[in-house]
């Protein structure tokens, strides 16, 4: 479902600001495939600017119609287990609603106060004490792993493990391997949702039209890959990841996996917060922001949106990418060549001068120059020209794309 998708996307996105909303994200247009917690993402990346598509990548079967819970819960009450490993809060809480919804509450709780409980998290510790269980001893870990070495240095013998919505195999089989008495239980289940906000997500980011695809489980990668695959785009979509025209980030080193499988290395946070990745994009959005002195005023480049001065216009990704390289390039020349390669999906110099006389009829003012018989540049100021025409050129006739960002004369926003 995609969210602020008005012909122009500057008119949500200048209401946030006037109710006093950051701005980092602003032109930025960010794709988000979380289901339970996407509205919360979603809400947060436009506080910062952004333009959303929700696409949903999977959804949550209700708990309280998931029948093989409540028989696991049934078993799990039969067998008593000595300890209980919980991966997640969300989890946690889940399986006591369900358990109470069926009458199996009370004699649940029962048995956690006689065992050994290891979580890992703060949020699955709060949710302990939330929901008002009291077991025998409580340990806290950072990882699944970590709570794993822990009961296999214990005595414990059966061991319950309580799952997120994606089966972690690796943990489990240690356990079995180490001669614990295992029984897994699944709280929730995500299956694939709608495929056609999936579909469409995927055709936007092969179009170059995302910023960035945020996932925070590694099966909606899985799923979006899917439709990927059956709509043909599979290998444009890793093409767009690949040349940084979308940025994939990811919550953590799980989510990571099945994108470097790929061969598509994610960003992700230090922390695997939600809020750490929103922060992570608003760097990354600032990091990339252009600024650059034209003869017609001071341009500022920022996601799609374009200003010179007091005039703002909002780019096609193909625009974007001929701005980009000509302000990094300073006022040198570029060849069309050069700035063919520069430009994603452009085949052709007819291409490229379709692309820059739409260009030129958008911007607010004469910024692109023609060189006869050797390419574009930007008309920038005379001071910023005689420092450009310093850049050491790589071995072309024209300075700018081959030069290093250590080499162009610019601002960039930090």
């Amino acid at each position: 479902m995609a969210r602020s998708q008005d012909d122009d996307p500057g008119s949500d996105q200048a209401s946030a600001l006037a109710d006093g909303h950051l701005h980092e994200l602003r032109g930025q247009r960010i794709g988000v495939t979380a289901s339970r917690r996407g509205g919360d993402l979603c809400s947060a990346l436009e506080r910062h600017g952004a333009q959303v598509l929700h696409a949903p990548a999977l959804s949550v079967v209700p708990a309280e119609h998931d029948i093989p819970v409540i028989n696991a819960t049934k078993a799990l009450l039969e067998r008593r287990p000595d300890a209980l490993l919980v991966s997640t809060g969300y989890g946690l809480r889940r399986w006591l609603e369900t358990a109470d919804a069926t009458g199996l509450g009370g004699h649940l709780r029962e048995v956690i106060a006689g065992l050994e409980m290891v979580v890992r998290g703060s949020k699955a510790a709060g949710q302990v004490a939330a929901l008002d269980l009291e077991p025998e001893s409580m340990t806290v870990v950072t990882r699944v792993d970590e709570g794993v070495d822990l009961i296999i240095d214990g005595t414990a013998r059966r061991v319950a493990v309580q799952l997120s919505g994606v089966h972690d195999d690796a943990a489990v089989q240690r356990l079995f391997l180490a001669g614990r008495d295992v029984q897994t239980l699944v709280p929730y289940r995500l299956q694939h949702a709608g495929r056609p906000a999936v579909q469409s997500l995927v055709q936007e980011a092969c179009a170059r039209r995302l910023n960035a695809i945020v996932f925070i489980a590694a099966p909606a990668v899985d799923s979006v890959f899917a439709v990927a695959r059956d709509a043909g785009l599979y290998d444009e979509l890793l093409r767009a990841f690949k040349d940084g025209s979308v940025v994939p980030a990811v919550v953590g080193e799980v989510c990571a996996r099945p994108l470097q499988d790929a061969g598509v290395e994610p960003v992700m946070p230090d922390r695997p917060r939600m809020a750490e990745i929103v922060r992570l994009l608003c760097e990354r959005a600032e990091d990339e922001r252009l600024h650059v002195e034209t003869r017609h005023g001071h341009l500022e480049l920022r996601g799609s949106r374009l200003t010179v001065e007091d005039d703002e216009v909002w780019l096609t990704p193909q625009q974007v990418a001929v701005m980009r390289a000509l302000a990094t390039a300073n006022g040198a020349v570029i060849s069309r060549p050069e700035l063919i390669k520069a430009v994603p999906g452009l085949e052709g110099a007819h291409a490229l001068e379709m692309t820059v006389s739409r260009l030129r009829r958008k911007l607010p003012a004469p910024l692109v120059r023609t060189v006869v018989k050797r390419g574009y540049c930007l008309d920038i100021t005379s001071s910023h020209r005689s420092r450009a025409m310093d850049v050491p050129n790589d071995g072309g006739t024209d300075a700018g794309i081959g030069a290093g960002k250590g080499q162009v004369v610019m601002e960039a926003s930090r």
